[in-house]
């Protein structure tokens, strides 16, 4: 068992289409003396994702992005992090991504404390990335990822995407692609080229794929 910002953790649920990568995942979850329980049904819902862990006692997660692949799932993992963060329970995004799939993640990204490639990841990786999400809950934000109300300016719009700069972010002239789902109806409706809104973002991140939007105002 692992003790960890006031949480006991001796379970941890290993998400993962790909089977030689839950069992390498799981060997680094016994290297940090917990129990790994690896999840390999098929799954229809997240809901019947979430259920399997709560069937577990999983106190922590580590999933991966890719879960359509092997027919594994019909979700992807991101939208799986994203409900156990509005449970509280600590849940690892750990996966290849290009910047494809960063613009994918992004709609969820304010709920993923923690995301990780493979090659990064192991138990002592494993435990940080758990406590920075238990902190997490509690409002203790790392600089990277606390929210901040700030500008945010449209600079074009098509129909799959509206594409933003962060004047606040320390690369200010760099155009982030936000797909449509993930912004509010209301705010893709008012989307134009050099139309200015208001968000919280987190401006202290260093790399664009940790960068997530939440609570916009059409000003």
């Amino acid at each position: 068992m692992l003790s960890l910002e006031g949480r006991d953790i001796d379970r941890v649920l290993i998400v993962d289409d790909d089977p030689e990568a839950r069992e390498l995942y799981a060997a680094y979850v016994e290297d940090a003396r917990l129990e790994p329980v690896l999840a390999e049904e098929r799954y229809n819902s997240v809901e019947q994702l979430l259920k399997t862990a709560d069937d577990a006692s999983a106190q922590a997660i580590v999933c991966d992005f890719h879960l359509s692949v092997r027919n594994y799932a019909s979700f992807d993992g991101a939208s799986a992090v994203a409900r156990w963060y509005e449970r509280s329970t600590p849940a690892l995004l750990c996966t290849n991504f290009e910047k494809a799939q960063v613009d994918e993640m992004r709609r969820w990204r304010h709920q993923i404390p923690v995301l990780m490639r493979p090659d990064e990841f192991d138990s002592d990786a494993f435990i940080d990335g758990i406590r920075a999400c238990l902190k997490e809950f509690r409002g203790e934000y790392r600089l990277t990822r606390e929210p901040f109300r700030t500008l945010v300016r449209v600079i074009d719009r098509d129909e799959r995407a509206m594409y933003v700069q962060v004047p606040g972010w320390y690369e200010p002239s760099t155009a982030i692609d936000l797909l449509k789902v993930a912004v509010p109806s209301a705010v893709w409706a008012a989307a134009a080229p050099d139309r200015r809104f208001h968000a919280k973002v987190n401006i202290g991140a260093t790399r664009m794929e940790e960068l997530y939007f939440k609570d916009w105002e059409l000003g």
